[in-house]
């Protein structure tokens, strides 16, 4: 039995190698941003691990790859995000490996229990907020389902819910 215990803790404490494109939405939020969405899409390659605090980790590099002028796709190598027991993580990344006139502030990503669903939360000058501020959603075909997936994802983090 206590083979089985050892067992089964190294196979949930071993980190997951993650090599995945997903294709999904970034938006801006509130009913009046209604028409602003591009599809976007992320390319993650890395590990993740969950800690027996019942925290989580990724490791590696994620490829921001968008559609529009606003936002600039990115690298982000070196990535390091440590979750909470609700989800969000923050980000920590070396931004000066940008372009500098192209960078983007990735205030915190949100995930399920495996990385197969993700929130990201861009801020800009003005920092990020739960009404107007912009989100990446993947997967997700569209801003209806992205705004359900991203509700669903901030649950136990946010207040209210995200339009």
């Amino acid at each position: 039995m206590l083979a089985a215990v050892i067992l089964s803790s190294i196979y949930h404490l071993t980190p997951k190698n993650i090599t995945q494109t997903i294709t999904g939405m970034r938006f801006r939020l509130g009913q009046s941003n209604g028409d602003f969405s591009n599809y976007t899409e992320l390319k993650i390659d890395g590990a993740f691990k969950k800690n027996f605090n019942g925290t989580r980790e990724f490791t590696g590099t994620i490829m921001i790859l968008v559609g529009d002028d606003d936002v600039t796709s990115q690298t982000l190598q070196d990535v390091e995000i440590k979750f909470g027991k609700n989800g969000f993580g923050n980000i920590f990344y070396d931004p000066f490996n940008e372009n500098i006139n192209n960078y983007q502030l990735y205030k915190g990503f949100f995930t399920n229990g495996d990385m197969s669903s993700l929130a990201i939360l861009i801020g800009d000058k003005t920092g990020w907020n739960s009404r107007t501020g912009h989100i990446i959603v993947v997967p997700a075909a569209s801003r209806e389902e992205a705004v359900k997936i991203a509700n669903q994802l901030t649950d136990s983090y946010l207040t209210h819910d995200l339009e």
